[in-house]
This record gives structure tokens, C-alpha cells and sequence, in this order.
């Protein structure tokens, strides 16, 4: 792996964890700021974590029941597309 992906892997992960720390609960006035240091930090913090964020909410959707099986199948068509624009940028 090349330290520039080994680098995106770290900041996706530490999307991941603010995605999941920001879902838990109402975040104190120091979580705060050090989550907005964090984004600022670099556009990839930015886009790691709508990407996270994003990703969340297709899968909340596909766990929706009332959804049909063409939707479903939609959707996942959609999440391969973005999934493999990641890669493909990352490279």
C-alpha cells in the first residue's frame, strides 16, 4: 500500500469514528471544536466524512422494509457506483 493510501485509510477511519461519536449523543462544547479543527484540517477530512455520512444513509435506506425489491437493487447499483468512484480517486 502507498503511504498516500495509507494516509486516506487513516482519515476514513477517523471519519468513521467522528461519524459514529457525533451519532451517540449531543457533543460537549470540546468535542465540538476539536471535530471542527479536525474538518479544517484538510479537504479530505471533509470528504471522507460526507462520504461516511453518505454512505450511512443509503444503508438506513436500504434497511428499510417497505422497500421493493427494484429499489433495493437501485440503490445497490448506486452504492458500487460510489464505492468505486473512492477507489478510483484514491489511487
Amino acid at each position: 500500500m502507498s503511504a498516500r493510501n495509507s494516509v486516506r485509510m487513516s482519515i476514513a477511519q477517523e471519519a468513521a469514528e467522528w461519524f459514529i461519536a457525533n451519532r451517540e449523543g449531543t457533543p460537549d462544547p470540546v468535542q465540538r471544536s476539536t471535530f471542527a479543527a479536525w474538518l479544517k484540517t484538510s479537504p479530505l477530512h471533509v470528504e471522507e466524512y460526507l462520504g461516511i455520512a453518505l454512505l450511512a444513509q443509503e444503508l438506513r435506506a436500504a434497511a428499510d422494509p417497505g422497500l421493493s425489491p427494484e429499489t433495493l437493487l437501485a440503490q445497490a447499483n448506486d452504492i458500487e457506483k460510489i464505492i468505486f468512484l473512492a477507489i478510483w480517486r484514491s489511487r
